[in-house]
């Protein structure tokens, strides 16, 4: 059999356990499971795996493709199409450029971002400028990521703030990073604590199970009513 360097580029079938996950992948990306996956699911079922996934030839880890090599687990399935890659230190830049094109949450754009950010600046000024062209950083994460000036911004001052409360709840989706920005610059440190004060009780005095939209309601109406 040929070695995986002879085989970059081509499709091969090879035994599913020899394929490992990539950690960054649960670093940047949410492991919840969505009607994307049931969909994908249903495909692979009716049609059998259609795309390969891509792989590090060096560590044999994914780089594109987790949703499909979770669902073929799922299925009990032990064959997986892959297509290996010779990558290095672009190798978290090769994974979230495979992902451009997922739904993505505004957390999970955000995590990107520090992600890329964090692994540029890591990189050789000679590598970096080969990758970026003439783009200054800010101005290559904002086209990479599609995330915003604005957010970015917002997202810096929640961290800066101090309150970790507040910037968990923006990290899991409790609270908008918009409603988050305005708690801060709505007024000093006892206005910020009152305000937090009736968010907790508003949403301690509920009867039901809050969804994400409820939290982000009570949010909003106790800022409004200050």
């Amino acid at each position: 059999m040929a070695s995986k360097n002879e085989q970059i580029g081509e499709v091969l079938r090879v035994s599913i356990d020899k394929i490992k996950q990539n950690p960054i992948n649960f670093e940047i990306y949410s492991s919840k499971h969505t009607k994307e996956d049931e969909d994908l699911q249903n495909s692979i079922q009716l049609y059998g795996q259609l795309e390969p996934v891509l792989v590090n030839q060096n560590t044999n880890q994914l780089i594109s493709g987790h949703r499909r090599y979770n669902t073929l687990k799922r299925l009990g399935l032990d064959k997986i199409n892959v297509i290996y890659k010779s990558v290095d230190v672009l190798e978290t830049i090769e994974l979230i450029q495979s992902n451009r094109h997922r739904e993505k949450s505004l957390v999970e754009k955000v995590n990107e971002y520090r992600e890329l950010k964090s692994q540029l600046k890591s990189l050789p000024i000679k590598k970096r400028k080969e990758l970026m062209g003439s783009l200054k950083l800010r101005e290559f994460l904002h086209k990479e990521i599609g995330i915003s000036q604005t957010n970015d911004v917002r997202m810096k001052v929640v961290e800066d703030s101090g309150d970790e409360d507040l910037l968990n709840s923006v990290l899991s989706g409790e609270v908008s990073l918009r409603s988050a920005f305005r708690f801060i610059k709505g007024g000093d440190s006892e206005d910020r604590n009152n305000l937090k004060n009736e968010i907790k009780k508003s949403i301690e005095n509920s009867k039901n199970e809050l969804s994400f939209h409820d939290v982000i309601s009570i949010v909003e109406d106790v800022y409004k009513r200050k």
